[in-house]
């Protein structure tokens, strides 16, 4: 790699328009959504087609998902996918559309089989809707739903919270503990029963983990989706320097981030790091990584801050590169995590605004310098060419 100009001012203003540029960037309107899905967890025969795919594949944890994906099970198959604080769990036998996956809406349409969906937050279930058999359900509350779709009709069962249900010009409330069999013109075709002890025990599992009790929401935001998995599988500490951190168990001696899983081009974002651990993924799409000590930790940055997605949290060595369409199954140039303070710079199209918000919670609006006028996408360089530093040690809260 060749060695950095003399001037770090002029190195800061090259560097920030070269990376700039090859993001081509446009109108905000056409950014990429803040918002995805993720699977988090299957058994049996799952089955992914992508908006922008060819047929279905097997379906890989931790694959994110977005508008236009669809997953299906097969005998004996069942998944979870996450997408923020909400959660939808898929029964064997079923095919659920993923329609619209963005910043204001979630829209999924149930074709066949059942689900069940745990909205933990009010805002999110009023942005929610679930299509099922020419049928349209609303959360009206925080709560759990399911349905099972029906050749002409559908189950609705409301376990906590109300749920509306919409067909053509008349719509019904489905109160919490009841359920109904809906014909397709959304009339009742049995009545609303109420729910037995041992169906409300079924789908409201004592040891579920809430958001205002559960320890990794108290440093980030419920609506990062993937954080769920983070305390089971690690310990939180406080850095005096950087807030939160979160350090991963059981890792081999030598792990570092970004090495264990497979890159996947995913429109429109282009390379997108698929983790293998159970984990992994809150802490590649979300926040920056450091070394205390030899021991990598995860900083997600300000928990007031909105979640904003991104495919990979790296710096590479050769930007442009990166933005080209894959000729292997791997980017064509080298990457390193980013660390604390670093901006990202997307290789993907979007508009200004959207490079500010996705490195808000970690350098301000990712227009500041340093007190030497340098940019902080000018550690590209020192990172490639120096080892890292280890932060200042994490102390226990």
């Amino acid at each position: 790699m060749p060695h950095p100009p003399h001037n770090p001012q002029h190195c800061a203003r090259s560097l920030l328009r070269t990376l700039l540029s090859s993001t081509a960037t446009r109108p905000a309107e056409a950014d990429p959504v803040a918002r995805v899905g993720r699977l988090a967890r299957s058994v049996g025969p799952v089955f992914l087609s992508r908006a922008a795919g060819s047929g279905a594949e097997a379906a890989i944890g931790n694959w994110p998902l977005t508008s236009g994906d669809l997953l299906s099970t097969g005998v004996g198959g069942s998944a979870e996918v996450e997408i923020g604080s909400t959660l939808v769990q898929l029964a064997a036998e079923s095919v659920l559309a993923l329609l619209r996956v963005d910043d204001r809406q979630l829209v999924l349409r149930l074709r066949e089989g059942s689900l069940v969906i745990r909205c933990r937050s009010l805002a999110m279930a009023r942005q929610t809707a679930i299509e099922c058999a020419g049928l349209r359900f609303e959360p009206c509350d925080a709560g759990r739903y399911g349905l099972h779709a029906l050749a002409e009709g559908a189950t609705a069962t409301a376990w906590e919270g109300m749920l509306r249900c919409s067909a053509a010009d008349r719509s019904r409330i489905i109160g919490a503990g009841q359920s109904i069999l809906l014909g397709g013109d959304g009339e009742s075709e049995d009545g609303t029963r109420a729910l037995d002890s041992d169906e409300l025990a079924r789908w409201n599992p004592a040891g579920e983990a809430e958001p205002e009790t559960s320890e990794e929401f108290r440093h980030v935001s419920p609506e990062l989706t993937g954080a769920a998995d983070l305390t089971a599988h690690g310990d939180w500490y406080e850095s005096p320097a950087y807030g939160a951190v979160w350090f991963p168990r059981d890792l081999a001696a030598d792990w570092a981030p970004y090495r264990v899983g497979h890159w996947a081009w995913l429109a429109p974002w282009g390379w997108t790091w698929i983790g293998a651990e159970p984990w992994a993924f809150a802490p590649f799409h979300y926040g920056r990584w450091a070394s205390f000590r030899g021991a990598w930790g995860w900083l997600p940055g300000g928990r007031g801050q909105r979640p904003v997605y991104a495919p990979a949290l790296v710096a590479w060595s050769d930007p442009v590169e990166a933005g080209r369409p894959p000729c292997g199954s791997q980017p064509a140039t080298d990457w390193l995590p980013l660390g604390p303070h670093e901006a990202y710079v997307p290789t993907y199209r979007c508009s200004d605004d959207y490079v500010r918000q996705i490195n808000a919670a970690h350098v301000g609006d990712g227009s500041e310098t340093d007190d030497h006028g340098r940019h902080p996408l000018m550690t590209l360089w020192a990172r490639a060419r120096e080892p890292r530093r280890s932060p200042a040690g994490a102390a226990t809260t």
